[in-house]
C-alpha cells in the first residue's frame, strides 16, 4: 500500500463555465435575447443554488445562449466581481493544492507550465500529438503581433517624441521579440523534423 495522500481534480477548460458577468451583462442590456431573458435569470438561480458554474451541474442549455455567457477567456476576468464565487478560478485554486490531474489533451496542453503535479491522467491521450501541433500552429499566429509592433515602432520612430528613452525602450522591446520568436520557429521547425 502507497502511503501518499492522494487528492485529484479534474481539470476542464474555461469554455465548460457559464460567466455571471456575462450573464448579468446580457440580462441588463437590449439585445437579440430579450426573449429568453428568463432563461438567463433562471441559470443564474441554479448557478446559486448548485454553487457551481460548471456546465454539466446546470440544465440543458442552448448553443446560441451558452456561447453567449460561456467563460470564454481568462482575460476576460480581470478584476472581476465575482472571481471569488467563479467555478473556474475555483477549480484553478483545486488544482493547486492537488497532486493528481485528470484532464483531457487539449487543456494539459495549454496549462503545462502552470500546473506543479505529481501525476496526470489524460483523456483521449490518441490525439495529444495531433492536438499538440494545433496549439503550436496557434502560437505562431503571434507573428500577427509582431507586425503590428513594427507598425507602431514606424509611427513613433516618424513622430517627434521629446523623450528619447521611450524610443529607445520600445526598440529593445522589439528586437526581444524578434529574437524569442526566432527561438520559437527554430524550436518548431526542430520539433517538426523530429
Amino acid at each position: 500500500m502507497i502511503d501518499i495522500p492522494i487528492k485529484a481534480v479534474i481539470a476542464k477548460g474555461v469554455n465548460n463555465y457559464a460567466c455571471i458577468k456575462r450573464i448579468e451583462k446580457t440580462i441588463n442590456s437590449s439585445t437579440i435575447f430579450e426573449n429568453r431573458k428568463q432563461e438567463l435569470k433562471d441559470i443564474l438561480a441554479m448557478i446559486e443554488k448548485n454553487n457551481s458554474s460548471d456546465r454539466a451541474d446546470l440544465a440543458e442549455i442552448s448553443e446560441v445562449v451558452w456561447k453567449n455567457i460561456q467563460l470564454c477567456s481568462r482575460g476576460y476576468c480581470s478584476n472581476c466581481a465575482y472571481s471569488k464565487n467563479c467555478s473556474f478560478f475555483k477549480n484553478e485554486e483545486a488544482i493547486k493544492k492537488s497532486n493528481i490531474v485528470i484532464t483531457n489533451h487539449a487543456n494539459y496542453i495549454t496549462n503545462v507550465s502552470k500546473w506543479d503535479i505529481d501525476g496526470l491522467i489524460i483523456d483521449e491521450a490518441h490525439k495529444f500529438d495531433e492536438n499538440l501541433i494545433n496549439v503550436l500552429k496557434e502560437e505562431v499566429k503571434l507573428k500577427n503581433i509582431f507586425i503590428n509592433l513594427e507598425k507602431i515602432y514606424s509611427y513613433v520612430e516618424n513622430n517627434s517624441y521629446d523623450n528619447e528613452i521611450i524610443l529607445e525602450d520600445y526598440r529593445n522591446i522589439i528586437e526581444d521579440i524578434k529574437v524569442n520568436f526566432m527561438y520559437l520557429f527554430a524550436y518548431i521547425k526542430d520539433s517538426a523534423v523530429r
